[in-house]
């Protein structure tokens, strides 16, 4: 089952991995025979990078199934999901309380509403 993800990472921001936090990580990557490919640091932070957007764009295609998922098991309050799209009922509105229908509005803008009595 995959993991849950708790924030959208489109708000991530890759990391920049020319800095020298990451000189090992590239030192390594130089070094390794199975990538030929990457003798510079320039190379080696491009190739993180890159890694780094693939797991990314794999984690919000997660996320957005995971919130699609979330969105279906979770209905908005008072959905008629029971019955068919034509037969479904509009969600009632809810009527105004009975003191607020006593209320009476202002006659002219600068005359202040009538408490209710």
């Amino acid at each position: 089952m995959p993991q849950h993800i708790a924030m959208d990472p489109a708000n991530e921001v890759c990391p920049d991995f020319s800095l020298p936090i990451y000189d090992l990580a590239r030192d390594s990557m130089i070094a390794n025979p199975g990538c030929p490919q990457i003798q510079t640091h320039e190379e080696a932070a491009k190739a993180l990078a890159g890694a780094w957007a693939t797991d990314n764009a794999e984690r919000c295609k997660q996320y957005a199934r995971q919130f699609d998922a979330q969105e279906d098991n979770n209905p908005p309050p008072g959905a008629d999901l029971g019955r068919p799209p034509q037969q479904r009922q509009e969600t009632p509105r809810h009527e105004p309380s009975p003191r607020a229908a006593q209320r009476r509005e202002p006659e002219h803008e600068d005359q202040p509403a009538q408490p209710p009595k």
